[in-house]
């Protein structure tokens, strides 16, 4: 279960990143005036447009794994082994699938900031 989690978890950041690069980032760029730029990676890049076409079922995918890797890492964690070798290495992997689940939801964040309320906003 314990690798099960880890996938998750950076599967999950994949997800959270895919949508700042989708979304977010070219509405980063045309807000800060580089629409020039903004157009340019669009059309070097065509998988921004296909990422962006389908933002709401990746917005949901990164919220579920998010959800669901934040359930396996924090409610029901694993228990390390008694060997100190070993739980070393558990609570070092531990330690670090919070840093990657916890940099994946503030790339969310921002991500879904930028996407959805800030257009409100102006």
């Amino acid at each position: 279960m314990k690798q099960n989690s880890f996938i998750i978890t950076i599967l999950a950041l994949f997800t959270s990143f895919s949508t700042l690069f989708c979304c977010a980032l070219p509405i980063i760029l045309v807000f800060f005036g580089l629409g020039a730029v903004s157009s340019s990676l669009i059309s070097n890049f065509s998988l921004i447009t296909i990422l962006a076409e389908h933002s709401a079922y990746l917005f949901i995918g990164a919220l579920l794994l998010l959800g669901f890797s934040g359930y396996l890492l924090f409610v029901r964690p694993n228990s390390c082994p008694i060997d100190p070798k070993y739980a070393k290495i558990c609570l070092s992997s531990k330690k670090f699938s919070k840093i990657i689940w916890l940099v994946s939801v503030i790339i969310l964040i921002i991500a879904i900031f930028f996407k959805y309320i800030l257009i409100l906003l102006i």
